[in-house]
This record gives structure tokens, C-alpha cells and sequence, in this order.
């Protein structure tokens, strides 16, 4: 199973769309079972499909990844690992801004 959230997009200083977000490719973080019960695109959170965040039982690395492409239409490029540093494993909630001269500021 693919799990991932928290897309943010950037425009490099080349042109390129860069999308940075937050994933798994091998397990689904919190109850370890997909979240199938949805509004609108929103998660209805119930105990039967998709735990809540504060009765989770498996927490998974959540790393953060980019993914590139000349035209917001793709082709995207594969998902690149995002070096962490001291946030390991964990959910960054990046949200960067690349600079004119290719250098990226992290929030």
C-alpha cells in the first residue's frame, strides 16, 4: 500500500514543478488499515474504517519525499528521499520555498 499526505507544491528557479509531501510505500500509518470511508475528499474518522490520530496503534516512518516534472500535467518524476537530519523518521510538515539561486528554505 502507498500512504502520503500533506502535498506542497514550489516552482524551481529552471521552471520545473517540484511537489514535496509526506509518505509510506510499505505500511499505513495509525490502525494500519486504509481509510475507505470518505466526504468530499475528507476522512470520516470512525473506530469500524480509520482510527483517530489520538488511538493509534502503529506508527510507521513518515518520510518526506519530491517529486519533479517541466509541466504540472507530468510526467512526474519517481518520489526522491528528502534528507531529514535530526527529524529522522518522523512527519516534517515541510513546507519549502526554492530560491532564485536553486536553494531550498525549509519550514
Amino acid at each position: 500500500p502507498v500512504w502520503g499526505h500533506e502535498p506542497t507544491a514550489a516552482r524551481a528557479p529552471t521552471g520545473e514543478y517540484v511537489v514535496f509531501f509526506t509518505a509510506n510505500f510499505e505500511e499505513i500509518p495509525c490502525s494500519g488499515a486504509e481509510c475507505k470511508n470518505s466526504d468530499n475528499g475528507n476522512t470520516v474518522v470512525d473506530e469500524e474504517h480509520c482510527l483517530p490520530d489520538t488511538q493509534c496503534s502503529t506508527y510507521p516512518d513518515l518520510l518526506t519525499y519530491m517529486i519533479y516534472a517541466n509541466d504540472p500535467t507530468g510526467p512526474w518524476s519517481e518520489p526522491v528521499l528528502i534528507p531529514t537530519g535530526v527529524f529522522g523518521s518522523t512527519d516534517t510538515n515541510l513546507a519549502p520555498m526554492i530560491m532564485d539561486d536553486g536553494s531550498l528554505i525549509g519550514l
